[in-house]
């Protein structure tokens, strides 16, 4: 299922936002994951997920990929990693974690696999799905259900009768999902999701933020020169607060710009991609935090957040949904400006700076660097469409930012 994954949904979807985006990933079982290393980068690599939910590259610059036909197993080549830890053809289990080799010969796999291997040809915006990837009739289903599931839409077979290369189907998608967001964001459907609240369980406490908290707090002020200001501008009560993502120190930067007190009351959106393991989501039930699924439960996730608010908490997002690769603003995704504008609540922007010299992307530990928060004015939502907002919080941002 992974090539209909990787030729759909990461293509699809990044071309649909006319570039790559941020941590474009696919999991092949728990353990690792396919994954675009930059926004031009248009190579995938294999990153291992271990139980400290740090993605790790393993290999980069995939040359040919695959996949068995019972979609049991992944199959590669790389001719070399500039990392140099692989090189040659690779195998991953879907289905078990345990069940992979790296660094094999061509005589290796064909000895597991057989001879008879069709590696994808690369996919571009002209790629017909019959002729260039080898779609049947069968393909083309499960392809279809996995648009639908994913987009939210209602792809018919006829679709792909009249729609037959990857750019087609890339207007088509973007078609019937751009009709869904006009539908959802004017009427009732929306609301309907963020009233529902009820039966929505939000974490339990904050105790173990408050932990780390006072553990980091030496590192912070002597190792970083942590400093924040701006902070009088947060209100009262119930609020948005979003701001920049820039390193894997961010949470912990805003926690320490609160009391003890306040950070019972703030409650953080995480990806579960990094809250995988039984301990880590022990970690986040007892942390205030809100794991997102890109992939399910989206609709209870935005209950929680709207539960948050209703209750007069604050919410913090990081609206770039990952961590930049190099330094610059991203894509900010509109769920905190539809939360706001739904509920009446006012958004708190706030700068982060220092963070990714200090800790970029790829790098195991932090360095000494001057690291900061500064929180700016607040955005009324009133009177203001959501793209409005989405645009006035990154422009408020960029403009303290660079």
């Amino acid at each position: 299922m992974y090539i209909y994954i990787y030729s759909s949904y990461s293509c699809i979807n990044e071309i649909k936002r006319k570039k790559y985006v941020q941590n474009t990933h696919e999991k092949i079982n728990n353990n690792f994951s396919l994954e675009r290393m930059t926004l031009k980068d248009e190579t995938l690599s294999v990153y291992e997920y271990t139980t400290n939910s740090t993605g790790y590259l393993l290999c980069e610059g995939i040359e040919k990929l695959t996949w068995t036909k019972n979609f049991k197993y992944i199959i590669g080549y790389i001719e070399l990693s500039k990392q140099g830890l692989c090189k040659g053809y690779f195998y991953i289990n879907s289905n078990d974690e345990k069940d992979y080799k790296f660094n094999l010969t061509k005589k290796e796999v064909e000895e597991k696999f057989g001879k008879d291997i069709k590696y994808q040809k690369s996919i571009d915006l002209t790629s017909h799905i019959e002729l260039d990837l080898g779609f049947d009739s069968l393909d083309i289903v499960e392809f279809m259900n996995f648009l639908n599931d994913t987009f939210g839409i209602t792809l018919v077979e006829q679709d792909f009768v009249e729609n037959k290369t990857i750019s087609a189907i890339i207007k088509l998608v973007d078609e019937k999902a751009g009709k869904l967001v006009e539908k959802i964001d004017k009427n009732e459907n929306l609301k309907k999701i963020i009233e529902s609240d009820s039966n929505v369980k939000l974490p339990k406490d904050a105790r173990y933020a408050k932990v780390l908290k006072f553990i980091l707090s030496p590192m912070f002020k002597f190792y970083f020169k942590y400093k924040y200001s701006g902070k009088e501008n947060l209100g009262e009560g119930a609020g948005i607060i979003v701001g920049n993502h820039q390193s894997y120190l961010d949470a912990f930067m805003l926690n320490n710009a609160f009391t003890y007190k306040e950070m019972e009351n703030n409650y953080y959106i995480a990806t579960a991609l990094h809250f995988k393991s039984d301990f880590m989501k022990y970690l986040s039930g007892h942390g205030n935090i809100i794991l997102v699924d890109a992939n399910r439960n989206l609709k209870n996730t935005l209950q929680a957040a709207a539960k948050v608010l209703k209750n007069g908490k604050k919410l913090l997002i990081f609206p770039e949904g990952a961590r930049t690769r190099d330094g610059k603003l991203q894509e900010f995704k509109k769920t905190f400006a539809i939360l706001a504008k739904e509920l009446n609540v006012p958004i708190y922007p706030f700068v982060l700076k220092g963070a990714y010299e200090a800790f970029p992307y790829n790098k195991k530990f932090p360095k000494r660097n001057n690291i900061s928060v500064q929180f700016l004015e607040k955005i009324e939502p009133q009177d203001k469409t959501v793209e409005e907002l989405v645009e006035e919080t990154k422009n408020s941002i960029a403009k303290n930012y660079y």
